[in-house]
């Protein structure tokens, strides 16, 4: 209702730690490569592809969390079958989950252009613009400008592809009497539109 997600475009998520940024992008897939059968792709600095399936599943089912993750599905046939059938969902989506912490930007890049070409990816997830290490001659609003300007130029522009990343809001209150994402005012300078 809020955005189109537009090839050549980057659309930023941004809200506080621990509202649901990530949970935001199961639903997401959820909703366009399972429901749509959308290809997208999500590349993840927060979640390993295994919590990234078991949350998929609980958004399925409708099964928590704790017991999806515990097995305690398995002590009931009818659930076990429930599993099973999202488990074949997940697998017969046009949907790749990627875990990235230490990829560099080219590794990313050729991922998501062969991606592209081998399974005509539409759409990629970043969760979450973040900076790992600030040095003395990069201070962190200018190390997440740089990133959030790469996904908008050589990810979104350069591959043809609409691009959807989250970002955490700051904890204090700007002088715009809102919140400022991530430290760095170049995240919303870059950004196609920010939600």
């Amino acid at each position: 209702r809020f955005v189109t997600y537009r090839k050549g475009e980057l659309i930023i998520y941004s809200a506080k730690a621990k509202v649901g940024k990530s949970q935001l992008v199961v639903n997401e897939a959820y909703n366009l490569a399972i429901r749509q059968g959308i290809p997208i792709m999500i590349l993840d600095t927060e979640l390993q592809t295994k919590t990234f399936v078991i949350r998929m599943i609980a958004r399925i089912t409708g099964y928590s969390f704790k017991f999806v993750e515990s097995a305690q599905w398995k002590k009931y046939p009818k659930c076990v079958e429930k599993i099973k059938a999202a488990k074949r969902e997940i697998d017969e989506a046009p949907l790749s989950h990627t875990y990235i912490v230490g990829w560099s930007n080219d590794e990313i890049k050729n991922e998501i252009k062969r991606m592209k070409i081998q399974h005509d990816i539409q759409i990629v997830f970043y969760d979450y613009i973040k900076v790992e290490e600030v040095t003395k001659s990069m201070q962190e609003h200018q190390v997440l400008g740089n990133i959030t300007n790469w996904l908008k130029n050589s990810i979104a522009g350069d591959l043809d592809i609409a691009v959807v990343a989250l970002a955490q809001m700051s904890d204090y209150v700007t002088e715009e009497r809102g919140f400022k994402i991530a430290n760095s005012e170049k995240i919303k300078n870059y950004a196609s539109s920010v939600v």
